[in-house]
């Protein structure tokens, strides 16, 4: 069950977590705008648009995350909920905000994992089949424990 300073600590980690992969997702968008190679002018194009959606993606799930921690700090009225009360649960508001950020980070971070595995082919054709396998796994893992691990009830 979720509490109230609990619900509080996750949405933190959630901004947290998604401000810094945000700012990651911003370097390497930075990067690849210095890049120049007109033979692979095409990938480094799908490069660029996946990290920029992706740095989007994150600034929503940060935001969306620091509206829900905001909205909880503003009632405080809710602190004297039962313990065994899944808060999040039972107020539309944070299940909303909180489906939001888990939606935009994994979508974001699905983004900026393509978008790397796919900057290996701008060096060579083996790094990047072999960084666009290893951006596979890596996501088929955060899917796998997203979905068989995480228990959101």
């Amino acid at each position: 069950m979720i509490a109230y300073q609990t619900s509080i600590d996750l949405f933190k980690q959630i901004s947290f977590l998604t401000a810094l992969l945000g700012g990651f997702s911003i370097t390497f968008l930075i990067g690849l705008l210095q890049l120049q190679d007109r033979k692979k002018q095409k990938l480094l194009n799908a490069c660029v648009i996946l990290s920029s959606l992706a740095s989007f993606s994150l600034i929503i799930s940060t935001l969306t995350s620091i509206s829900g921690a905001y909205w909880l700090t503003e009632r405080t009225n809710l602190s004297d909920t039962d313990s065994n009360t899944n808060l999040i649960a039972s107020v539309p508001e944070l299940q909303s905000a909180l489906a939001w950020s888990s939606m935009s980070l994994l979508f974001g971070l699905n983004l900026l994992l393509i978008s790397v595995g796919l900057a290996g082919f701008l060096r060579t054709k083996k790094v990047g089949r072999l960084s666009l396998f290893l951006s596979f796994i890596t996501i088929a893992m955060i899917w796998y424990f997203w979905i068989f691990v995480v228990d959101v009830n």
